[in-house]
């Protein structure tokens, strides 16, 4: 992250257009004259970052102790995201050394208004760059904690539906022939390919207190769904499935045995991959898909995550890996 310093140094050796209307005697651009929608703006003891027309970072002058603050916007749009980094330094989920020795990650809640402020963080630093916490806050971010509720509906629509997937189990085999497997939903992040029009009627079926499984159209898609189940469940396995030393000889494209399989130079590569994504399939327990068919399930319905909102404590030596705005 930049300083005072350097949003005065950069200001300094940076000109007023002369011929530009869009600046006024106290901006300069961060980049071309033609963007004025990226500027640094001087004021009274402190120079600002605008971004997008939005002002993002605010660098206040150190005080007689050298403490400086400064005041953070969060921003959503990707774009002013990455101007913002590339100009302040500033992003969210950012790391600092505290004065006490710790390091702590700070968000930037964008939506910083409703929770009746002026911006997202004011951050205290003291003259080595250090954060002092006790003279520093940042806007809340949320954690989904599940409430005594959450928790009945999803035991109720387990055994509703626990027969059903113990059927699944005993048809893994089938699962296991009828399955396809891709880069795409193997890697982090990866997404289901079941068909939309599926899921949104079993969004439907599940929605109901009772749901009715003796419907024709009920057992046809969660058929669906247990295949596209197993498919990611597969998918992943096979992607951080370690690529063998005799298999490894492409580089990039031997990254994991399905860039392995579409990529080796030599069929027998190609071959010799393609056998062992089969046996990774067929080392599959009938217990991980049992898991990660319920997990499909409760995420169709809305169950897969807590209902009430839980802020996270200020300054945390790390966040959640997923966290929300409120």
């Amino acid at each position: 992250m930049i300083t005072y310093n350097d949003a005065e140094a950069r200001y300094n050796k940076t000109k007023k257009p002369p011929r530009s209307k869009n600046y006024n005697e106290f901006q300069r651009p961060l980049r071309r004259v033609t963007e004025s929608g990226l500027m640094l703006q001087k004021d009274n003891h402190s120079y600002v970052y605008i971004i997008n027309g939005n002002e993002v970072g605010r660098f206040c002058e150190p005080n007689e102790l050298g403490e400086a603050e400064v005041l953070v916007r969060g921003l959503y749009a990707t774009f002013d995201i990455q101007q913002m980094h590339t100009y302040t330094g500033l992003h969210s989920g950012q790391t600092f050394e505290t004065t006490t020795g710790d390091r702590v990650q700070v968000p930037y809640n964008p939506f910083f208004k409703g929770q009746q402020k002026e911006y997202s963080a004011l951050l205290t630093f003291d003259k080595d760059g250090k954060l002092i916490v006790d003279k520093s806050w940042h806007c809340d971010v949320f954690t989904l904690k599940s409430t005594e509720e959450d928790k009945s509906k999803r035991k109720a629509l387990k055994t509703q539906l626990d027969a059903f997937v113990t059927l699944q189990m005993f048809k893994l085999g089938s699962l296991i022939d009828n399955a396809t497997v891709n880069e795409s939903m193997g890697r982090a992040f990866g997404e289901s390919e079941l068909d939309r029009g599926t899921a949104r009627d079993l969004q439907n079926f599940l929605q109901e207190e009772v749901v009715r499984t003796d419907d024709p159209k009920f057992m046809a898609c969660f058929n669906d769904l247990a295949q596209s189940a197993f498919d990611m469940l597969a998918s992943k396995k096979i992607h951080d499935y370690p690529v063998p030393p005799e298999l490894n000889k492409n580089g990039w494209r031997s990254r994991n045995l399905f860039a392995v399989h579409n990529y080796g130079d030599v069929q027998a590569l190609r071959d010799s991959a393609g056998k062992l994504m089969r046996e990774v399939m067929d080392n599959i327990v009938p217990d991980e898909l049992k898991k990660s068919l319920v997990a499909s399930l409760l995420k169709l319905a809305g169950l897969s995550k807590g209902s009430q909102p839980v802020a996270i404590p200020q300054f945390s030596v790390k966040l959640p890996r997923r966290y929300s705005y409120g």
